[in-house]
């Protein structure tokens, strides 16, 4: 009997640490850059497969992808600088600090970037980008904990945030047992780093949807500013995030700068809120000038969000012209 409930404890252990360590080794395999950018091989290809300093680093939503062009950027460094000037635009759909940081996290750590240009605006619904649970390292979801806890414990977050590393392993056997798992390209003879952007394809012009925000417009929004409260317990995640590109930024001797797109029909942003966004970041948030506004709002959009051609030239050299001037100022 007494060697029967050795046995049987003994293969109880056995299990648990069968267990654990398959646990322990698939969060490992997972958290590999190849895997983690399974969605986004053209962030992953600029990163890991090519070689060389980057100039400009810029990140955002769609809102970028569609709104700001790199060649525009370097096109304009080239000119002020007299070299050319290598810019890529790392960008993705949807918005999120925590998985911008994340990308920016990763370049910065295998590349030499001089500067930084990350779009800022109002957090997501669901506070997180939709794939953040694949692309974000383990540590950086630990960030997102702490800084969800400044207005005190805040059980919920804490779950949402720990569940993210057991989405992904679900997800990723999922994808491998239904087939469906495509892993970006790994290459060992890198490419010399070029101007390049992982924009999404020209949106078609939406006159149904631009139609309906200008009526919105005219009856709720024009002539009116708006901001917002960055401590809200519903922005402490983007927030904390800010903060932390910035810190990022200085630990690997590069300037940082964030931007603002503005929505066609929409109310502009506050001025004033550049010097709240300064005083809770320690960073310089460019918004778009009245005049650069009302230029785009005629033929700019291609819908309520996103830029045509025309309106993504305007907004690049606007915001080129504005980095390039800042810049020159810190000499």
């Amino acid at each position: 009997m007494f060697i029967r409930v050795i046995g049987q404890r003994l293969a109880g252990t056995i299990a648990m640490l069968v267990i654990i360590l398959t646990i322990a080794t698939l969060l490992y395999v997972f958290s590999l850059p190849s895997y983690r950018y399974e969605k986004y091989k053209c962030q992953h290809d600029l990163i890991y497969n090519q070689t060389g300093v980057v100039d400009v680093a810029i990140i955002g939503s769609s809102r970028t992808q569609l709104g700001v062009g790199p060649e525009h950027i370097s096109k304009a460094f080239s000119n002020e600088f007299g070299k050319q000037a290598v810019v890529y635009d790392l960008s993705k759909g949807w918005r999120g600090q925590g998985i911008n940081y994340t990308i920016i996290r990763d370049l910065v750590e295998n590349r030499k970037v001089k500067h930084l240009l990350i779009e800022a605006n109002l957090a997501e619904s669901g506070k997180y980008h939709a794939h953040w649970y694949l692309v974000g390292r383990y540590n950086d979801f630990l960030k997102s904990i702490w800084y969800q806890q400044e207005e005190g414990i805040n059980i919920p977050a804490i779950f949402e945030v720990i569940k993210m590393p057991i989405d992904r392993i679900v997800d990723r056997i999922t994808s491998i047992i239904l087939d469906e798992l495509s892993l970006p390209t790994v290459i060992d003879d890198k490419r010399s780093a070029i101007t390049s952007g992982c924009y999404a394809h020209e949106e078609p012009i939406d006159v149904k949807r631009l139609e309906e925000r200008y009526a919105s417009y005219k009856k709720y929004y024009e002539g009116k500013t708006w901001s917002w409260n960055m401590n809200a317990s519903h922005q402490l995640h983007d927030t904390g995030f800010f903060r932390e590109l910035v810190k990022l930024a200085n630990d690997n001797g590069a300037t940082i700068h964030f931007y603002y797109v503005h929505e066609r029909h929409y109310s502009r942003l506050e001025p004033k809120f550049t010097a709240v966004f300064e005083k809770n970041t320690g960073a310089k948030l460019f918004i778009p000038p009245e005049s650069l506004v009302d230029s785009l709002e005629v033929d700019g959009y291609a819908d309520p969000t996103h830029m045509r051609p025309r309106g993504r030239k305007l907004y690049s050299e606007w915001l080129a012209s504005v980095l390039i001037s800042s810049l020159s100022a810190k000499d």
